[in-house]
């Protein structure tokens, strides 16, 4: 319930709101339709020229330090810099985004990200069930 207000928080500032996942671009395009979501960066699986799936992923992978890397493209593409966003993660593979961002966030957390966080005085949300 709170991603919800969340959105509608940063949405109400007139904020661009992207999806920032490692899943895949299968899961990712319904939750952005859903939350009604300016975009989404995601991991995109590689298809051949007959349309059938390699089993690679487009690089970087969007994961840890690969979120950095599409977040910076994405807001160099905007004109924007990361230093001003805001980033929401439950799990410590998301620190160094977090670290990446102005605002981080974290969300009912898991044990490494909690201990991370308490350590950078990072605040920690818990959003309900």
């Amino acid at each position: 319930p709170g991603a919800r207000d969340a959105v509608e928080d940063h949405r109400q500032r007139g904020d661009r709101l992207v999806l920032l996942t490692t899943s895949s671009n299968y899961l990712s395009e319904p939750v952005t339709e859903d939350l009604a979501l300016d975009d989404f960066l995601c991991n995109r699986f590689v298809i051949d020229d007959a349309g059938r799936f390699t089993g690679a992923v487009h690089e970087p992978l969007c994961y840890g330090a690969g979120k950095v890397d599409h977040a910076k493209r994405y807001a160099d593409s905007y004109g924007e810099r990361l230093e001003d966003a805001s980033f929401y993660s439950d799990s410590s593979s998301d620190i160094p985004m977090l670290e990446a961002v102005g605002t981080p966030v974290v969300v009912s957390p898991d044990p490494n990200l909690r201990r991370a966080a308490l350590q950078r005085n990072w605040p920690i949300v818990d959003w309900g069930d």
